[in-house]
């Protein structure tokens, strides 16, 4: 079926065409956005009534031709980060004013080439919600029930024990850490390879939680895990230290370092919550008494956590055997899930489906180096981009597009076309 009229079933399932009533979820405009020449659509998706389950999203149309081009379903990570949220920090096609009191076309959005749909998944993430309490145990089998799979993957989780090991590879190779503490921890935290990997992964051992946790101290300089942890999504740029009160009174609040406006995030979370924004979006109907967040938010969401011990190997598998493309890319200044470890989960995926190596080389964009490509046939790419964080979108969101258009969509078309 051509990529148009599969768009064309599915926009008529979700917003029921020009005579369904999920035209009323129609956005005539956000507080402070610019004249845009597409259509955006926002409010609830009622998956399962007797629970009272209903999923946020919020959907923005292609600016040319939306009817004959492709549909970009973003779930994010986190786990039970908001996809929305996500939108309007470099994929969708606004990101917030300095002030975080209105909106600046983002020039790099994704909706230049694709229609994109953002669903908050799971429960409890953005303004997704259930009346039934049990929907919030909630993990990623719950999630998987409501999408679609995977076919584009951006710094993820595959195996969880291998991708911690690997931060701290990541720490002794860039001198963020002693050579002797990287031996402490290999000494202490083995047992756990590429070879013998389980989901049911037993707990570290102290003698192995002991140096870890004096790895990620050192290598940020905190004093404690938790602050060296808001700072592993990008171990070359320093947070931002905004405060609510400048952005109250209307006070711009940035920190550009190498490029990268690293207040974005925060001044999304501000913007989000306010009332108008929310009235305009149609969210928040359950009206939660805790403020809106990227990621979960204080509330009595209980996250499987087995679940991030899966190794996601198989379920790649699976979908590459269906002959699904599957490109990963993964920022080089991402220390939470680094891409030394990625990569190597890349490596043992194809010499387990035995994918010959057809590409090993440098990727270009703009008349400059951007990253190094690895390619496995034509099903599965691997993709590292200089310079980007944990959220490659908002950190290098010129470099995420041209992933998305060149190695995404161009793949996926011409499977389809097939």
């Amino acid at each position: 079926m051509g990529l148009g009229r599969f768009f064309n079933g599915i926009y008529y399932l979700i917003f029921g065409g020009f005579i369904g009533y999920h035209l009323t979820d129609q956005i005539v405009t956000l507080p402070g956005q610019p004249k845009v020449n597409f259509r955006q659509f926002s409010g609830y998706i009622n998956v399962d009534s007797n629970a009272g389950r209903s999923l946020f999203y919020y959907f923005v149309e292609a600016e040319n031709d939306p009817l004959n081009q492709p549909l970009t379903i973003w779930l994010s990570g986190g786990p039970g980060c908001s996809s929305v949220g996500e939108s309007f920090i470099g994929v969708g096609p606004f990101i917030t004013t300095n002030n975080a009191h209105g909106l600046k076309t983002n020039p790099h959005a994704w909706n230049k080439v694709s229609n994109v749909l953002f669903i908050d998944s799971p429960v409890g993430s953005g303004w997704s919600y259930s009346d039934t309490k049990s929907d919030y145990e909630t993990g990623d089998s719950s999630t998987s029930k409501t999408t679609s799979k995977p076919s584009f993957l951006g710094n993820p989780v595959l195996r969880l024990k291998l991708d911690i090991l690997a931060e701290h590879e990541l720490f002794a190779s860039k001198g963020m850490i002693p050579k002797k503490l990287y031996r402490q921890i290999l000494k202490h935290c083995f047992g756990i390879g590429e070879g013998n990997y389980t989901n049911n992964v037993a707990p570290w051992s102290k003698s192995c939680r002991r140096p870890m946790r004096r790895s990620k101290m050192f290598a940020f300089n905190a004093t404690s895990v938790a602050d060296a942890k808001q700072r592993q999504g990008d171990f070359r740029r320093a947070p931002c230290e905004g405060k609510i009160e400048d952005l109250i009174a209307g006070k711009d609040v940035t920190k550009i370092t190498d490029e990268v406006d690293m207040c974005v995030p925060f001044r999304t979370d501000f913007y989000f919550n306010i009332p108008a924004v929310q009235k305009a979006l149609r969210g928040n109907r359950t009206f939660s008494r805790y403020p809106w967040t990227g990621c979960f938010p204080q509330s009595d969401v209980n996250y499987n956590l087995f679940d991030k011990n899966i190794d996601m190997l198989p379920t790649l598998k699976q979908i590459l055997l269906q002959s699904v493309p599957i490109t990963i890319f993964s920022g080089d200044a991402d220390g939470a899930i680094p891409t030394n470890g990625t990569l190597k989960h890349v490596k043992t995926l194809a010499k387990d489906m035995n994918l010959n190596l057809t590409k090993n080389e440098a990727w270009h964009h703009e008349n400059k180096e951007r990253g190094w490509l690895y390619s496995y046939g034509d099903l599965l790419t691997f993709m590292s981009v200089k310079g980007a964080n944990h959220h490659v979108p908002f950190s290098k969101p010129s470099q995420a597009l041209f992933i998305f258009k060149n190695h995404v969509l161009n793949s996926s078309m011409s499977v389809k076309e097939q």
